[in-house]
């Protein structure tokens, strides 16, 4: 996984080709997380064996969790930066 946001993710090599409006299902465990991220979702962009991808159905509580986890994260950095 390159990039995650609550509403899509950047990620390479997927095992098989992907086109541009294909469905798929994405399954993630964020670093440190016991939760993993299950959504359905849509590639809008391909580049070589790299592919973006729109979430099209993802429970609410899932957009939180990753929301809540990348705002911790820049917690953490900040914090470390100021030390």
């Amino acid at each position: 996984m390159v990039n995650i946001s609550s509403g899509g993710c950047f990620f390479e090599s997927a095992s098989l080709p992907l086109s541009v409006r294909e469905k798929i299902f994405i399954s993630i465990q964020l670093e440190a997380e016991l939760n993993v991220i299950e959504a359905k979702a849509t590639v809008v962009r391909t580049q070589e064996d790299a592919y973006a991808a729109k979430f099209i159905l993802i429970e609410p509580g899932t957009q939180s969790l990753i929301r809540s986890y990348f705002t911790q994260q820049l917690r953490d950095q900040q914090s470390s930066h100021s030390t």
